[in-house]
């Protein structure tokens, strides 16, 4: 059952990573674009800023359980620690804090993704895009992702035995 977690964890980092990775690539298109547009023919487009805007928005926040899987998020070492010491804090800061966090964040995000959905929440720019509330859609999601990769990390931590 902990493997079969662990390689479903493994599929949803891989589609987290293509979704951030696609995103980085609309941002830089429409700003791309934008200015280029800017430029060439003083004109711009608030379809595009918004979607560039959109774009940085899911990838900044889909980066969060893609560096939480690959180890390769923030960490503030104060002392000098041995593994075994590393293995218990990184534990106990997942299971204490990290998850916790996630649930209340996501109990407190929810009411506000319904709300968005029922209005179908347009851009604030006039002449935006419509479809805000989808934007609003990837920060719920994306504790979910970072409630997966946490219950990951701590199961892989004690399959390994605390290597």
């Amino acid at each position: 059952m902990v493997r079969l977690f662990l390689k479903i964890a493994n599929l949803v980092h891989g589609a987290t990573a293509l979704a951030t990775i696609f995103a980085l690539i609309v941002m830089l298109v429409a700003v791309s674009v934008n200015v280029g547009m800017r430029y060439v023919f003083s004109a711009g487009s608030l379809p595009l800023q918004d979607a560039a805007i959109f774009a940085f928005g899911a990838f900044s926040m889909l980066s969060v359980p893609c560096a939480f899987q690959a180890d390769r998020h923030v960490r503030v070492d104060i002392f000098e620690m041995g593994k075994a010491v590393r293995f218990r804090l990184d534990l106990a800061a997942a299971l204490f804090l990290l998850m916790p966090l996630v649930l209340v964040a996501l109990w407190y995000a929810l009411p506000s993704l319904v709300y968005s959905w029922a209005l179908a929440e347009r851009s604030p720019q006039i002449g935006g895009l419509p479809f805000f509330y989808l934007l609003r859609t990837v920060m719920p999601a994306v504790l979910v992702l970072s409630l997966i990769q946490a219950l990951g990390f701590v199961l892989r931590r004690f399959e390994l035995g605390g290597r």
